[in-house]
């Protein structure tokens, strides 16, 4: 009796089909960014993976935002600070579309660099929607223990 059950469960295995790795359901992308590493929290954004990068450069390579689809990993827009030259480590900040006593404004990222500019990324495509120079050029970075961003609207009289 032993020995047919031995022998059902060796026939059984040779014959169940094997899975590999091929066959199994990837949920999951992965791209190479050559300017350096992630230097943030990523953060997501409806159907959008946005993330920093830092560190690394080479020649006229800098820091950039990145967004990328969430299903596909496909890129989505990028934008590059030119200026900024030391590792970018502040958070990035999700600004809801909203309406408020300076008018109206689109969905955006903030974000800080070491240059001492703060930028506004349409969510959308990337496209710069407005930037500040902090007058003593400070360096924003992760190293300030309680970084909060404030947007100001200052009305004409």
């Amino acid at each position: 009796m032993k020995r047919i059950i031995v022998a059902f469960c060796l026939l059984s295995c040779m014959l169940l089909p094997i899975s590999t790795a091929e066959e199994q359901d990837s949920n999951y992308w992965e791209i190479d960014l050559d300017n350096g590493y992630i230097s943030t929290k990523p953060i997501i954004v409806d159907d959008q993976v946005i993330v920093r990068t830092s560190g690394f450069w080479t020649g006229e390579d800098r820091p950039h935002v990145y967004a990328f689809d969430l299903e596909t990993g496909q890129e989505n827009w990028r934008f590059k600070n030119a200026a900024s030259t030391n590792h970018d480590m502040s958070p990035l900040l999700h600004v809801e579309a909203g309406t408020g006593a300076c008018g109206n404004w689109s969905e955006m990222v903030i974000v800080g660099w070491t240059d001492g500019k703060v930028t506004a990324l349409d969510i959308e495509d990337g496209n710069l929607v407005w930037s500040s120079q902090d007058r003593k050029s400070t360096r924003l970075n992760s190293s300030h223990r309680c970084i909060s961003y404030a947007v100001f609207c200052l009305k004409k009289k």
